[in-house]
């Protein structure tokens, strides 16, 4: 429709996030909030909605793999002359994931990064539904295969760089469905995985977001890719037991059993060496605090999402991201017009953190300054305009 193919066309120029405060002292106000010493930096309907936010899975040219939650026997095919090139260290690993995954639900694709043009070697059904292509048609292509006129060059330029320097990153980018070309906004992780400290395979992570992110009304999305120092987390393959488990971007060391001598491609710059962990930092938060909780959607998502709903209630509000412990802390700083005359108004902090490492975040509401009363008013209201982020959560376990 014309909206999808305008926010499409705009989405191609990268535009960069709202700038940071220029109130003092709030930055100690956000150390207050989470409890962690904080890294600032600026941040810079095309399918059904039930279809969208699908996480990883299991189900292509490798293996009979789980599905609808359960187990089965895995064995790899050498049906392609990608496959039969994996080392015995590649198919162990490519075995674990694929017993993990639900592969009508979870969309993921691995890649071998030791063969010509780091061809796909696995994608899940979810993979095959989202992006358009059959397992058939996807195993021995570069994943490159759904990028088109619109994906932003420079954040296919950003991702390359992080497949070379061998690195984890979080992607956010424009891409396109088979033979039909229909565009979708995709979220993604990728995760370099290494056996004996040298990198074996890639994996990554799709989203569909096309449904929330052209629902935006006052704002453009933005491609990126993120590769902050930061953020370069680890975690050994045995605790990867589930899709969700991969929602943030890391890299992956294998202790499944011995190494292949051949896989000898170079040590990892800057770093964990393998059978070390680095795991993100969860930030504790405050009881009392007003919080949603159990958003179980992309922080950068949430982010744009309030900033949205703020220009909704043309409302105030400067944007910036924070990073530390590896984790990405979205802050919105808004600002409210007294609604009596000679008020001061309410200034309040607003922070997207993560609360767990499966994927699930929090908003945080913290009143920095005027009328508590109108500040819980706030609150109820944007509460209320996000009813469907909390309904579309899962409930706690």
């Amino acid at each position: 429709n014309h909206r999808c193919a305008s926010v499409l066309g705009a989405a191609a120029r990268i535009q960069g996030m709202a700038s940071q405060s220029g109130h003092g002292g709030t930055p100690a106000a956000d150390a207050a909030v989470v409890g962690l010493g904080l890294i600032q930096s600026p941040v810079g309907e095309s399918r059904k909605r039930s279809a969208e936010e699908s996480g990883m899975g299991g189900g292509g040219p490798i293996a009979r793999a789980r599905c609808d939650g359960q187990a089965s026997d895995v064995a790899l095919s050498i049906d392609s002359a990608a496959v039969q090139r994996l080392t015995t260290s590649q198919q162990a690993i490519i075995r674990h994931f694929i017993s993990m995954l639900n592969t009508n639900r979870d969309s993921v694709v691995i890649t071998n990064p030791l063969a010509p043009e780091s061809p796909i070697v696995h994608v899940t059904q979810a993979w095959q539904d989202m992006c358009g292509y059959t397992s058939q048609e996807a195993v021995g292509r570069n994943p490159r295969l759904t990028q088109g006129e619109n994906s932003d060059t420079n954040t296919i330029r950003q991702m390359k760089h992080a497949v070379c320097a061998r690195r984890a990153c979080k992607v956010r980018i424009i891409n396109y469905r088979g033979h039909s070309r229909e565009p979708f906004w995709n979220c993604l992780t990728m995760h370099p995985i290494f056996s004996g400290s040298k990198l074996v395979l890639f994996a990554a992570r799709l989203q569909d977001y096309s449904y929330r992110l052209n629902s935006l009304m006052s704002l453009t999305p933005t491609q990126f890719c993120k590769v902050h120092e930061q953020l370069q987390c680890s975690i050994r393959l045995s605790r990867v037991q589930r899709a969700s488990n991969l929602s943030s971007a890391l890299r992956i060391d294998s202790d499944l059993g011995p190494h292949d001598e051949a896989e000898q491609v170079g040590e990892s710059i800057g770093t964990p060496k393998s059978g070390t962990e680095l795991l993100p930092t969860i930030p504790t938060q405050h009881v009392k605090r007003l919080t949603l909780v159990r958003l179980n959607h992309e922080p950068e998502y949430l982010s744009d999402r309030l900033r949205d709903e703020c220009e909704k209630l043309q409302l105030s509000c400067q944007a910036a991201e924070m990073v530390s412990g590896g984790t990405e802390l979205m802050r919105l700083e808004v600002h409210q017009a007294s609604q009596i005359e000679g008020g001061e108004g309410v200034l309040a902090l607003l922070h997207v953190m993560p609360e767990d490492m499966e994927g699930g975040h929090c908003i945080s509401f913290t009143r920095l300054s005027g009328d508590t009363f109108q500040f819980h008013a706030l609150f109820r209201s944007i509460k209320k305009r996000l009813s469907d982020l909390v309904q579309d959560s899962p409930p706690p376990s």
